[in-house]
């Protein structure tokens, strides 16, 4: 979910990844085997006891069921596994050639096989740290001054997209921060949400060429309004419970020159939102003064 300021850390690190994805509690001394453990109940009858029995063993059934992937959605786990991996580690942030990729493949393949490594760990590691942070520091000069490019492009295409929406699209209404929005259903105005509240909300967020980036595809959401980008905390409360609204961000008031995946450098970002629920947060509820007792 990219409404979030930074972006959420898929693992600690490479090591845990696989154990993070897979989500499963094994039997420590069976590698990958789910443990089931029978127990009947203390005093119970031979029919309880067989029923018990007949639970258990529906109970390991149901553990031991596994979904059926098809080979081409195994292919892309697999994929989609090692890209994670890949944006995860830090190998992005070293400006890799196709050689020096084909390099760190090489090392995976050979890790995969119970290879041992190329250089002892204990002798090169310092080495080694210093190699990549040379690698990775000269890299980010370079990608700071293509990314700085990058997102004047973007900001120049969203403010010329924005005024001739603004031109054709009278409904749209502009905020003192340069955020634009649509009300599309004002919702139940008597119920607005503060910054401090979280919120439950459908969305989809697109960039000004339609392509859609990030969507809770019909299911909600809910988060704290403090804890996402500018825009969608200013945006989401000018509706009330049930209301729609239509979010038109600028970079400065999203992501600015950040460069995530499916968002580039100083891009502007719509939001389709349907505010569907308010949560108020217990530490900010204003205090209920306890009534006076009557005399009679």
């Amino acid at each position: 979910m990219k409404l979030f300021r930074g972006l959420t850390n898929i693992g600690a690190s490479v090591l845990m990844g696989v154990g993070c994805l897979m989500g499963v509690e094994t039997d420590k001394s069976v590698k990958g085997e789910i443990k089931v453990e029978e127990k009947t109940p203390r005093g119970a009858t031979s029919a309880e006891a067989k029923e018990s029995g007949n639970k258990v063993g529906n109970e390991a059934a149901n553990a031991e069921a596994k979904k059926v992937f098809t080979e081409e959605q195994q292919a892309n786990f697999l994929k989609t596994y090692g890209w994670v991996t890949f944006m995860q580690s830090g190998v992005k942030n070293l400006g890799l050639n196709t050689k020096e990729v084909e390099q760190v493949m090489s090392g995976v393949q050979m890790a995969a096989h119970g290879e041992e490594s190329p250089c002892a760990l204990g002798e090169v590691m310092e080495d080694l740290q210093t190699f990549l942070q040379e690698k990775s520091t000269a890299y980010a000069k370079i990608h700071q001054v293509e990314i700085k490019a990058i997102a004047e492009n973007n900001r120049k295409a969203g403010k010329a997209y924005m005024e001739n929406l603004l031109k054709t699209k009278p409904s749209i209404k502009t905020t003192v921060t340069g955020l634009a929005y649509e009300i599309i259903a004002t919702g139940d105005e008597s119920q607005k949400p503060i910054e401090t509240d979280n919120v439950e909300i459908r969305y989809t967020g697109r960039l000004i060429d339609g392509k859609v980036f990030d969507e809770s595809k019909g299911k909600t959401v809910t988060f704290p309004l403090n804890g996402v980008v500018p825009g969608i905390k200013e945006g989401v409360q000018l509706v009330g419970k049930g209301g729609k609204i239509v979010l038109y961000i600028p970079s400065e008031l999203g992501y600015g020159e950040f460069d995530i995946p499916s968002i580039p450098a100083g891009s502007h970002l719509i939001f389709d939102v349907e505010l569907v629920n308010i949560l108020k947060n217990e530490a900010t509820k204003p205090v209920e003064k306890p009534e006076s007792s009557k005399t009679s």
